[in-house]
């Protein structure tokens, strides 16, 4: 992410490098804690190539909605087991901030 994520905004588009290998991923999400605690669940895709170990998601309306910190982990499941990523923190501005 690059610039300022304000209120409200959406068409975001959201890269979250996980530093692994995405080539055998069976499965990937991210969970995301809101500031209000409310829990949200993104359905990322891999940008290619897998190798770079990269998930990308553009946000829709209402992932935005509450301004404050956000805090994500990226849930990657392969046939060898399922892991999750590091704690990613970012903050998302009132309008006019």
């Amino acid at each position: 992410m690059a610039g300022k994520i304000y209120e409200d905004d959406w068409g975001v588009v959201v890269k979250i490098n996980v530093g692994i290998d995405l080539t055998l991923a069976s499965a990937y999400s991210c969970y995301v804690v809101k500031p209000n605690g409310l829990i949200a669940s993104w359905s990322p895709t891999i940008q290619l190539p897998a190798t770079d170990g990269i998930l990308i998601y553009t946000t829709q309306s209402n992932d935005f909605n509450v301004p404050g910190n956000y805090r994500l982990q990226a849930i990657i499941v392969f046939p060898s087991g399922s892991f999750t990523g590091e704690l990613a923190t970012f903050r998302v501005y009132k309008k006019g901030e």
